[in-house]
């Protein structure tokens, strides 16, 4: 897209964001509750205004304008390793300067063993001058040019010889490599570091202590000991999430009894779908890893978190697919509904795409994992859409397509029900004003099960519920209020009111929430109450935050301690995979660790349970690390496998403690959320402009009815345009330095392509006026309109008008209201109006839903009523009419009167000429 274009796209929201700003200083600061580092309009990460939220200058000097950049590639020594033991590491050197370099030099440096994952991400962050144990410099003998690459492998000493780090003992070690050039006819500027924790906790028993264990168990072999108790193993369970970004062209609406045809705007989940694809890697080390030895134990302690957008997504590519071109306009005005029957399914744009067979398999592949009723899995909201963000626009209808239709699309596609109630917020926290929304995650009230177990999410019926509930009709006789349509409405969210949120039940609603996002709330272990029925169950917020920064596009999450982060590209994807899976054994030992002493031996407690949850866009050989460092910890008896649904049950105490604390705190506003300022998360402007989107939709959807010959619904029609719109919100990969900027300009081209669809929507129902000056001979004259709906259903409407404010007294006009216009079709509406005669009155005209929101454009009627000018007239022409008769009566009689002009005796013929 041309410059200026894209310019002139984002101007209305750059205008938005101006008015938003000036509506902010305007509300109190009570009604706005925003979330954490939540901005005005979106923001890039190099603006001052955020960018030390982003990467905290005091981390990492210097080192991003290195002119030798070095990366870890692979790492040949086992892991984890013994004390002592040589690592050996491939590297990669890269002359990032025009210049050549010399004087190569490599060293390796660590600092002392770290207790915790808190710990080991503040060390990384230091300086470089923090890691004061040195290994041998290794001095590249080749020079480096200009854009250079060289891979060179490292053998470095871990003991106390001369040369070696001199690893104490077994630990988790932060361990720095340094590279260091000499440009030519430069001074050597500052210089690149690469960062790991090196996993040193295997123990090897040495041969002595080994022969006097053997003689001491030979001397006591007549009188055996007492068998000392075993010490109980820390329970971790993993989440292993499947997600990905679906790119399907803005602006979908649904079709009945079919889907519509998907239209992508590229082949990237073809890709991801392909062998050695992401999307393929992740399934299938899965089901190796889940199957091989101690796999059963994996599979116990892990559970599948599937984003339902994608999985409905690739079910759709199976059956066939485009990519690329532009959506069509829907709307068809002056089209027969039964001209329109299969046309659009013959033309669709784009060109046929390429990964049907792969996005069958892999369907396939995930069926037959699921039917195993030991694997667990559960929904993630749709497109890992921020609920947060989706709770600020005010929508209840958006908030239920991202928590209810996921669990229906995975029992549809697969044919296995997940678990129910679970909620796992990509931000990883959640506001105090969307805790009571979580609600509509209970899946045994709000839902039929009826209709989850046959894959339908029960939206539409509740839609329709809903509708006959809350249908109200303006007063007979009164003039209906002019007001601007939803998607014109510049109001705040947070200014407009709110609906009621859903009724907590028996069964509660787990939010899966980092441990240090809670913390006021009542809590009781890692079970938190955040509002009646909604239960936060935490997990570790240094180990959540340390996976993140993993895969080519690292995160930074919002919970997280500012002053461990910096930019997590400065350290290679293999590098940042060695700390994840060192972060997971060292969260292992953290609460392997008593925290208080037992009072007899053998009443050792357990240790509390450990949930790692990555990232929902987890690279492939991130997962493989993950999977094997989990399964070695289940082989090493380090740690056993905790199932989710135990997880997130909690023990008779845990819940009279938390009865308890909520019972005292009732009063109490508990605060909860990121302790942190998150600079991910969507702006004000954003989620303004979704929430615009959301409650036109639903205007939308307000006038369309049922039709018993048509097997579309109403909701259905504009549920894919909602599900739009939370992708838009999604918070990955938002939270990526990398993907931040771009994906602002990708959310905005979204949001444009899915307005400009609820537009062509909007035009599609339309009031048509008479064209010029409408004349009426009177008031008793009726004033005509069409009703025009391309829509695929019918429509019930309002008319709504406004205008004729100097005789606003005198001005009356009687519009039939609920105007059924037929699906594609349209009709002439009858208006009485009594308006002030022989003036021109302009009147401004439009369709509106039941409920008074202006659903059409507005239209302006001119109208002349001339019934005194017509009486006037009427007289003048009956006086000539009279006088016109008269004069022809006095010229016959004069006829008459008139002698004969033949001769009497011609014999009645008149004489030759």
């Amino acid at each position: 897209m041309p410059t200026n274009s894209y310019n002139l796209l984002r101007l209305p929201a750059v205008l938005l964001g101006t008015g938003l700003c000036a509506a902010l200083m305007q509300i109190p600061a009570t009604q706005l509750a925003p979330m954490a580092g939540a901005a005005p309009v979106p923001m890039s990460v190099q603006d001052p205004a955020v960018s030390e939220q982003w990467v905290h200058s005091a981390t990492r000097p210097g080192e991003k304008d290195a002119p030798l950049a070095i990366d870890v590639m692979s790492v040949s020594s086992p892991t984890p390793m013994v004390p002592g033991d040589r690592l050996r590491i491939e590297v990669e050197l890269h002359n990032t300067t025009a210049k050549r370099l010399t004087d190569i030099v490599v060293q390796s440096r660590r600092t002392e063993a770290v207790g915790s994952v808190a710990e080991a991400r503040l060390k990384l962050a230091r300086n470089a001058n923090d890691y004061p144990y040195y290994g041998a410099p290794v001095v590249i003998s080749r020079d480096l040019a200009p854009d250079e690459k060289r891979r060179v492998v490292l053998d470095i000493a871990t003991d106390a010889a001369p040369g070696g780090l001199a690893l104490p003992g077994p630990g988790v070690y932060p361990v720095l490599l340094t590279a260091q050039a000499h440009p030519v006819g430069q001074e050597p500027g500052n210089f690149a570091t690469e960062r790991f924790l090196l996993d040193a906790t295997k123990e090897v028993r040495s041969e002595g202590s080994e022969s006097a264990s053997e003689g001491a168990a030979e001397e006591d072999q007549a009188t055996p000991p007492e068998p000392a108790p075993a010490t109980p193993t820390v329970p971790v369970g993993l989440i292993y999430p499947l997600a990905a970004e679906v790119d399907i062209v803005p602006g979908e609406t649904g079709e009945a009894p079919e889907y519509p045809p998907l239209l992508l705007e590229s082949e990237k989940l073809a890709e991801e779908l392909a062998p050695g694809g992401r999307l393929r890697r992740l399934l299938d080390q899965w089901d190796q890893a889940t199957t091989s030895e101690h796999g059963a134990q994996l599979k116990h302690g892990s559970c599948l978190a599937i984003d339902p957008a994608l999985l409905e997504a690739v079910d759709r590519m199976s059956h066939g697919y485009n990519v690329g071109g532009e959506r069509a306009k829907l709307a068809k005005q002056g089209q027969r509904l039964r001209d329109s029957w299969g046309k659009n399914k013959d033309i669709i744009p784009g060109a046929p795409g390429r990964g049907v067979a792969d996005a069958t398999t892999w369907i396939e592949d995930i069926q037959r994992i699921l039917s195993d009723p030991e694997t667990c899995v559960f929904a993630l909201p749709w497109g890992n859409a921020d609920l947060n963000a989706v709770r600020t626009t005010a929508n209840s209808w958006l908030m239920r397509e991202a928590l209810q239709r996921g669990p229906a699309v995975i029992t549809r596609v697969t044919g296995r029900e997940p678990s129910r109630n679970i909620v796992l917020p990509g931000s990883g926290y959640i506001s105090p004003q969307t805790a009571p929304w979580l609600g509509w995650a209970d899946t045994y009230y709000q839902q039929d099960p009826a209709l989850l177990s046959a894959g339908r999410a029960g939206l539409s019926d509740a839609w329709a519920t809903a509708q006959a509930h809350s249908l109200t009709q303006p007063a007979k006789g009164a003039q209906p209020a002019e007001q601007k349509s939803n998607l014109e409405d510049t109001k705040l969210p947070a200014a407009q009111g709110s609906e009621t949120p859903p009724q907590p039940t028996e069964h509660p609603v787990s939010a899966l929430v980092a441990n240090n996002t809670v913390w006021s709330a009542p809590q009781a272990g890692r079970f938190a109450q955040l509002s009646e029925g909604i239960q936060a169950v935490t997990y570790q917020d240094s180990l959540a935050a340390t996976l993140a920064a993993t895969g080519p596009h690292p995160e930074t999450v919002g919970y997280s301690n500012p002053d461990s982060r910096y930019d997590y590209r400065l350290d290679s994807a293999a590098s940042r995979d060695l700390v994840a899976s060192a972060a997971l054994r060292l969260a292992v030992q953290e609460q392997a660790q008593p925290t208080a002493p037992a009072p007899r031996a053998s009443s050792q407690p357990t240790p509390p349970p450990l949930l790692a949850v990555p990232p929902v866009l987890l690279s492939a050989d991130t997962a493989r690390s993950l999977l094997d460092t989990t399964t070695g910890l289940f082989a090493q008896h380090q740690a056993s496998p905790i199932a989710l649904a135990d997880y997130l049950a909690a023990d008779p105490h845990e819940q009279a403690a938390l009865a308890h604390h909520s019972t005292a705190g009732a009063q109490a506003d508990p605060a909860f959320g990121s302790p942190y300022p998150d600079p991910s998360a969507s702006s004000d402007t954003e989620r303004l402009r979704v929430a615009q989107q959301a409650n036109y939709t639903d205007d939308l959807t307000q006038v369309m009815v049922r039709d018993t010959a048509i097997a579309l619904t109403p909701y259905d029609f504009t549920a894919p345009l909602r599900r739009e719109l939370l992708s838009s919100l999604a918070v990955s990969p938002r939270r990526a330095v990398a993907r931040h900027d771009q994906l602002i300009d990708e959310v905005d081209a979204r949001l444009n392509g899915n307005r400009d669809i609820l537009q062509s929507l909007r035009g599609s129902v339309a009031l048509i006026p008479p064209g010029g000056v409408y004349t009426r001979a009177s008031n008793a004259s009726p004033l005509l309109a069409v009703a025009a709906n391309g829509l695929p259903l019918p429509v019930v409407v309002n008319i709504g008008w406004s205008g004729a404010e100097a005789n606003a007294d005198s001005a009356r006009i009687q519009a039939p209201q609920g105007l059924r216009i037929p699906a594609r079709g349209s009709i002439t509406v009858q208006m009485t109006a009594d308006l002030p005669e022989n003036e021109l009155i302009d009147v401004r005209m439009w369709l509106s839903t039941p409920e008074g929101a202006r659903i059409s454009e507005s239209v302006d009627v001119r109208v002349n009523t001339r019934s005194g000018a017509i009486a006037t007239r009427g007289i003048v022409v009956a006086t000539l009419t009279v006088l016109i008769l008269l004069l022809l009566f006095r010229v016959g009689r004069a006829r008459l009167k008139r002698p004969s002009a033949i001769p009497p005796h011609s014999g009645g013929k008149m004489p030759p000429r």
